[in-house]
């Protein structure tokens, strides 16, 4: 993960910085059963500069709300630091 992270989930909650990213993806709220992630394509922005969209599905439940039975449709930017490509941004919209 980059220095500089932001990144919005797929009930729309936007977070601004690495410390709420990595607490709303580790934190105990959610219990997932599977994950998937089909249709990856990445696409050069500059070198140093990578984006990926991609197709996802899981079940089970974050914060009380499902995440199961829609497509989850994701798109992540990721920066080049030194030898390390690194997640920077990422969007995800859930779609039924």
């Amino acid at each position: 993960m980059a220095k500089e992270v932001s990144f919005v989930n797929i009930f729309g909650t936007a977070l601004t910085n690495r410390a709420d990213a990595m607490k709303d993806w580790t934190g105990a709220g959610c219990q997932v059963k599977s994950v998937s992630v089909t249709d990856g394509f990445a696409t050069a922005l500059s070198p140093n500069v990578e984006m990926l969209t991609h197709k996802g599905a899981a079940e089970g439940t974050c914060g009380g709300q499902n995440v199961g039975g829609t497509d989850i449709w994701g798109v992540s930017i990721y920066v080049k630091e030194g030898d390390a490509w690194k997640f920077a941004f990422g969007m995800n919209l859930a779609k039924d």
